[in-house]
């Protein structure tokens, strides 16, 4: 397999050398270029991260990364978060990587992604602003239904809960705004604590 890669190789530099000789290009000057868009491509892909993150509800995953991963690798993946707050009162869903312009984020000590209706990114499912019956018409019976309200002022929200290979997918709704927050949690529907 080594022979067959070096000969490959080998064939392939002699061609460019052949069609750089042709069109009398100095070598140097054509590996610069090459250096130079592969520099340009790191540099866009570092930018995709933030500019166009991609929620996938199937998956459990935001641009491909689990909210389970250590919170050093997820500033690294996602730069452009605006704050990091510990946490450990536990009724504020532990500590948090938050991302206000993008109206997401990671809760780190739960290990759960919150998306919410203001979403910049993209998601696989346009759930915000629909209605029960839609919710359904989408991914079917839930496997439990929760009506939570945080203080006797706030609005009564009913949170939708189904089981996902990797955990479970948390739908918020109320009356007055229809779908208005989705949690991607790792871990089953009983382990799920409700905070916030």
């Amino acid at each position: 397999m080594y022979m067959i890669s070096t000969i490959r190789k080998n064939t392939c530099s002699a061609r460019i050398r052949t069609v750089l000789s042709l069109f009398s290009i100095p070598a140097f000057v054509f590996q610069c270029i090459l250096l130079m868009s592969a520099d340009t491509q790191a540099q866009e892909n570092k930018k995709l991260s933030c500019d166009t993150l991609k929620a996938d509800l199937d998956s459990g995953t935001v641009s491909r990364m689990r909210p389970d991963l250590p919170v050093d690798t997820l500033k690294v993946r996602f730069p452009c978060y605006s704050d990091y707050f510990e946490h450990p009162d536990e009724s504020l869903c532990g500590s948090e990587l938050r991302f206000n312009d993008q109206d997401f984020s990671v809760f780190t000590d739960k290990n759960f992604f919150e998306i919410r209706k203001h979403f910049k990114g993209t998601i696989n499912y346009q759930l915000f602003g629909h209605d029960e019956e839609y919710l359904q018409s989408v991914f079917g019976p839930p496997v439990q239904v929760t009506d939570v309200q945080k203080n006797d002022e706030a609005p009564l929200s009913t949170v939708y809960s189904y089981k996902k290979f990797y955990g479970t997918l948390l739908v918020w709704l109320n009356s007055d705004e229809g779908i208005y927050k989705v949690q991607l949690f790792m871990v089953p529907n009983d382990k799920v604590e409700f905070c916030r």
